[in-house]
This record gives structure tokens, C-alpha cells and sequence, in this order.
């Protein structure tokens, strides 16, 4: 038997280690940047990690965000300006660090969509899709069918899936 090597090259877009949380991090970071129109987001942590639970079902601690996050930075995808201020009483104060998207991101994540619209629009929809999606697995389990028996579903539901 005769071993068959298969290579499958890489598309020129995609860096060389890129997983499933760091392009996760990078859309999440575009559409805070994108929402805003500006060329930064000001996002804390906490946020960032509830996002990421609640749209990509990445469930992960503070402490591993921050390593993708400086893993992103060496890469030169994303700058992070770290932000103190004092308060009235002189003691500091922590602000949310400032996420730049670098150029380098923005043709990564045009790479992955391939598509040129705003950066803020592509994701615009996104709540109301995952909200949608909650109600259409709800009403799947709220019927009860057995296995081989068909329902109809819902008009509302036809309706929304033909725009998905």
C-alpha cells in the first residue's frame, strides 16, 4: 500500500495560526469599531467575553482573551492603548483599553467576507438573527412530534429564514 501525501495549501488571507476565537475576536472587535464609525473601539473585557459567549458560543475566561488579544497584537492585526485617568481624589482610575484594527486585520476580515460594504453593516443584523434563530429552535421543541410526523413551520419562520 502506498502512502498518498496530500497537500492543501492555505488560502494568501488566512495568517499562518489562526483559530476560531482570535477571527472571532477580530469580527467581534469590527463591529464595535464599525458601530461607532470610528477606526477604534473602546470595548472592555467583560463585554468582549460575554460577546463572544453569546454570538459564537466561545466560552472563555479573561485571562485566555487577553492572550489571543496580545497574540493579535505581535501579529500586527490590532494596537491596544491602555487607558488610566485619576479621578477628583487623585486616585487612579481604569478606563477601557482603545482596540485599533490595523490594516492588516481589515484585509483579513475582507478576505474572509469578500464582500466590500461598511465593516459596521455586516454585522448589523447579527442580534436580530440570533434572536430569530432562539425563537425558531423554541418552537421546534415546544411541538411535540413524533419521529416519522411532519409540522408546518410557523409562516413568521418561513418568512424570516428566506432572508438568512
Amino acid at each position: 500500500m502506498q502512502n498518498v501525501n496530500i497537500i492543501i495549501s492555505r488560502p494568501s488571507w488566512l495568517p499562518r495560526r489562526s483559530s476560531k476565537i482570535e477571527e472571532a475576536i477580530l469580527k467581534t472587535l469590527a463591529v464595535f469599531s464599525g458601530k461607532n464609525q470610528k477606526g477604534y473601539c473602546t470595548t472592555s473585557q467583560d463585554v468582549l467575553c460575554r460577546m463572544l459567549d453569546k454570538y459564537y458560543k466561545l466560552k472563555i475566561s479573561r485571562r485566555c482573551l487577553n492572550y489571543h488579544l496580545k497574540y493579535l497584537e505581535k501579529r500586527g492585526y490590532i494596537r491596544r492603548v491602555r487607558r488610566i485617568s485619576q479621578d477628583k481624589f487623585g486616585r487612579l482610575k481604569c478606563l477601557p483599553t482603545l482596540y485599533f484594527l490595523q490594516q492588516k486585520a481589515y484585509n483579513f476580515l475582507k478576505g474572509l467576507f469578500r464582500f466590500g460594504r461598511r465593516i459596521g453593516q455586516w454585522f448589523k443584523d447579527i442580534p436580530k438573527q440570533v434572536i430569530v434563530r432562539e425563537k425558531i429552535e423554541k418552537a421546534k421543541q415546544s411541538t411535540d412530534v413524533q419521529k416519522g410526523e411532519k409540522v408546518p413551520m410557523p409562516a413568521w419562520a418561513k418568512e424570516i429564514l428566506q432572508f438568512l
